[in-house]
C-alpha cells in the first residue's frame, strides 16, 4: 500500500468514526427511535463509547497527516476494530443483533484488514529505509510475499504483546 493510499484510508477512517461518534454523542435517542432499537437504561453508555470514537477519529486524522510519524498509533486502531468486530460478530452469531450494527461490523472488518496492510507496509518501508533486507525489496512492498492475512494479523498481535504497555495490560 502506498503512502497516498494510507493517507486516504486514515482520512476516511477519521471521518467515519468521527461522524458516527458525533451522531451518537449528540442524538443517540434519535438514532434508536429511527431504527426501532430499544435504548439502553442509560444513554451515558452509548455517549461514552461515541466520545471514544471521536477520540479515535482524531487519532486517525493525525495518522493521515503523517503516517510515518504516527505509524505506531495504527496498532491502536487495529485494536479498536478487533474489539468492535469481536463483540458485534459474537452477538450477530449468538443473539442476532439489530441490523443497524451489521453494516458497521462489515465496514470495520474491511478497515481492520486495511489497517493491518497499512501498518505492515509502513514497517516494510522503514526496514528498507534503515538498510535492512526485506523479501519484498524490488517486489511489491505493500504485502509481504508468502504471507496470508492470518499471518500478518498474528504478527501485529505478537508485536503488541512485546510492547511494555500492552504486555502489562494483557497480562493483568
Amino acid at each position: 500500500m502506498n503512502l497516498t493510499t494510507i493517507r486516504g484510508l486514515f482520512a476516511v477512517a477519521a471521518l467515519y468514526d468521527g461522524l458516527l461518534g458525533v451522531l451518537f454523542v449528540i442524538a443517540p435517542s434519535w438514532v434508536f427511535t429511527k431504527y426501532g432499537i430499544a435504548e439502553p437504561n442509560h444513554l451515558g453508555y452509548v455517549q461514552f463509547s461515541a466520545a471514544l470514537l471521536i477520540i479515535f477519529g482524531l487519532m486517525f486524522l493525525n495518522i493521515a497527516r503523517d503516517p510515518h510519524k504516527h505509524a505506531p498509533l495504527i496498532l491502536y486502531g487495529i485494536l479498536l476494530k478487533v474489539a468492535y468486530c469481536s463483540v458485534t460478530l459474537t452477538y450477530w452469531i449468538d443473539a442476532n443483533i439489530p441490523w443497524i450494527w451489521k453494516p458497521f461490523t462489515i465496514i470495520d472488518l474491511v478497515m481492520l484488514g486495511l489497517f493491518v496492510w497499512a501498518w505492515k507496509s509502513l514497517r516494510v518501508e522503514r526496514q528498507v529505509e534503515k538498510g535492512g533486507t526485506s523479501q519484498s525489496q524490488g517486489a511489491n512492498k505493500s504485502w509481504p510475499q508468502g504471507r496470508t492475512f492470518a499471518h500478518v494479523t498474528f504478527d501485529v498481535f505478537a508485536h503488541l504483546w512485546r510492547q511494555p504497555t500492552m504486555s502489562v495490560l494483557l497480562n493483568f
